[in-house]
């Protein structure tokens, strides 16, 4: 999907790229990214705060930033057209395919709308995914739907795993029919309602623990920008049907999106 940016690598680099590293490359990379000011603490707990700032000074209070973070802020271009890939890969035995469509990064107001459709699409046994594909129609043993809440911009990523005997080509064909009617029609009251109640308790959840919590608030503080945390449950209440069919066709624009088909080995 992505051709300029440094999200088409993946995390650790291709195969090629590990090959050809030297010591010297993986020391140059750790001193200049692994330092204080590149690094965010965070501890939570029964905890003094006072004491924490202490107890880390002490311990790594001394540890010295020895080269300033390079600034890294790539533009993707503006997409002239959608991408169809497909691959053959060796030993593969399910049929997959993958669909994305642009969306903005995880600051933008629409995230929460897009989070909304998420979880309408593909979030439990009762979503329209795997009731309509899954229960239904028995095309695929897994779908999912989901937005990737990202620094810069990122995709709406529609993926399918085709069940034997079925063509890729027609599953692609059903994810297709129920992205159109999520644009054309207006979800109703109640599904919109479920919806919230789901993914508020899910949210509610997610701050049970200190593990959970350390793990939500770093993703937000390594991206920079806690607001659309802090703001999400009044955010969540406010999405009407409305909104939900506006932003479904605003980035649900097919001439725009990446489709990629991973066919089992024959």
């Amino acid at each position: 999907h992505y051709v300029a940016h440094p999200y088409h690598w993946t995390p650790i680099g291709f195969m090629n790229d590990i090959q050809t590293w030297t010591i010297e490359d993986i020391k140059e990379f750790h001193q200049k990214y692994y330092q204080p000011n590149n690094a965010i603490l965070i501890v939570t707990g029964d905890i003094d705060k006072e004491e924490v700032f202490k107890i880390a000074k002490e311990k790594f209070g001394k540890i010295k930033n020895k080269f300033t973070v390079p600034k890294c802020n790539p533009v993707e271009p503006k997409r002239d057209g959608s991408i169809r890939k497909e691959i053959m890969k060796e030993n593969n035995t399910i049929d997959t395919i993958a669909i994305a469509y642009p969306i903005p990064n995880f600051e933008h107001k629409d995230q929460v709308v897009l989070s909304a459709i998420s979880e309408i699409l593909s979030s439990g046994k009762s979503s329209r995914l795997h009731k309509e594909i899954i229960d239904k129609k028995q095309m695929a043993n897994s779908i999912y739907a989901y937005n990737m809440e990202l620094t810069d911009d990122g995709i709406f990523m529609f993926m399918g795993l085709a069940n034997p005997g079925i063509k890729i080509e027609d599953l692609e064909k059903e994810i297709l029919k129920e992205i159109e009617k999520l644009k054309n029609e207006a979800v109703t009251e109640a599904e919109l309602d479920k919806i919230k109640i789901n993914a508020k308790a899910d949210f509610i959840y997610s701050l049970e623990d200190s593990a959970s919590i350390n793990s939500l608030f770093g993703s937000y503080l390594v991206r920079g920008n806690l607001e659309p945390l802090l703001t999400y449950e009044d955010n969540l209440a406010k999405i009407t049907p409305e909104m939900v069919q506006k932003i479904a066709k605003k980035y649900f624009n097919h001439d725009l999106a990446t489709t990629l088909i991973l066919r089992k080995s024959k």
